[in-house]
């Protein structure tokens, strides 16, 4: 494997870059088929919460197959892709709109893989927490992974960039970039108290990021420049979720103080709505209709899915305590409606949208 790190400085904040640089796939002994053990028929439920239908897929658990949390949830083609993290092989599971999922075991032992996103080059694009690296798997479950310049990489979102690049926020308080071929940047935020966790494109090609342990939103531009703006969280927000509304405002998450937080791209206009004191929010994404989605912890642990207009209507659905516990970390679209997993069971849902 071909290596090698580059410093330099930018303007403004001055940031080191460290790049990696990896050979071609035949090189690097990384790179493998997926062995899947064929497709399973996950099991389905159907509910109607305040007149919507709520559909839970819950997987057949055995001792070759236990139970196990998702983190977070992504599609590609007509598929949900999603990890069930806490397994020794982590596998990524694709699963049909139906529920039919064929898993894949990743080839690091115990990785931990945290985050999942749909790629630009057709591939999903996936974390490993607790490894040094970041991998992709093609729709047939061909897994190519790569290393990064941080063991444990601790990375717990990454998404797609407008630039074309793969963009991953890391606990080692700054932000990665890498190529579709393996090239990876890294850089660090000026404030070392920050843990950057959830990720969104924003306009004019920028990628915006929450922090855990700061009190900020902020975004970073394709050459790397970062910009932070204090979103009034006090610290310690736990958040894992910031999302771009079609009003033009970066709505996140704030778990901590029950509520939904709003943003100008310029950083002006802060405002917040408050939910229920039992309403933790941890993730939220734009939905197809124009609305913002979140999911959190419900104060019974039922777990509820919400919803907000761009004018601060909330509407809160509580998910069905026959399911069990049911905390919502991960939040993708497919086919129109709002797909959810669940972050301590192996169970996806989606709460159907009217068209």
């Amino acid at each position: 494997m071909a290596l090698a790190l580059r410093h330099s400085a930018r303007s403004g904040f001055r940031p080191v870059v460290w790049t990696l640089i990896l050979g071609i796939a035949a090189n690097l002994g990384l790179s493998s088929s997926a062995s899947a053990a064929g497709a399973v028929q996950w099991t389905k439920s159907t509910y109607t919460v305040k007149g919507s239908t709520i559909e839970i897929f819950s997987k057949p658990i055995t001792a070759a197959s236990p139970d196990s949390g998702i983190l977070r949830i992504t599609t590609s083609g007509n598929n949900l892709w999603f990890s069930e993290n806490g397994l020794a092989r982590s596998p990524i599971v694709k699963m049909t709109p139906t529920g039919l999922a064929t898993a894949y075991p990743l080839p690091t032992l115990n990785a931990g893989i945290e985050a999942v996103t749909r790629g630009p080059d057709g591939n999903v694009w996936f974390t490993e927490f607790k490894a040094s690296k970041i991998g992709k798997i093609t729709p047939l479950g061909q897994i190519t992974e790569y290393r990064t310049p941080f063991n444990p990489l601790q990375s717990v979102d990454i998404k797609t960039g407008a630039d074309g690049n793969l963009w991953f926020a890391t606990d080692h308080h700054g932000i990665g970039r890498a190529t579709t071929t393996g090239t990876i940047d890294f850089f660090p935020i000026k404030n070392n108290d920050t843990q950057p966790t959830a990720l969104t494109p924003g306009p004019n090609k920028t990628m915006w990021f929450i922090e855990w342990m700061g009190s900020n939103v902020g975004f970073i531009t394709p050459s790397g420049k970062v910009t932070e703006y204090a979103a009034g969280l006090r610290g310690f927000s736990n958040s894992f979720g910031i999302a771009y509304g079609k009003d033009g405002r970066m709505w996140f998450a704030d778990p901590q103080h029950h509520r939904i937080g709003a943003i100008g791209t310029n950083g002006a206009g802060l405002t917040f709505y408050r939910l229920g004191a039992g309403s933790t929010p941890d993730s939220i994404i734009a939905g197809p209709d124009g609305n913002l989605y979140f999911g959190e912890y419900g104060s019974s642990g039922a777990g509820r899915i919400g919803m907000i207009t761009t004018a601060g209507k909330i509407t809160e659905f509580n998910l069905p305590a026959a399911e069990g516990a049911f905390p919502v970390l991960g939040l993708t679209v497919q086919g129109g409606n709002i797909w959810f997993a669940n972050n301590t069971h192996s169970k996806v849902g989606m709460l159907k949208l009217a068209k």
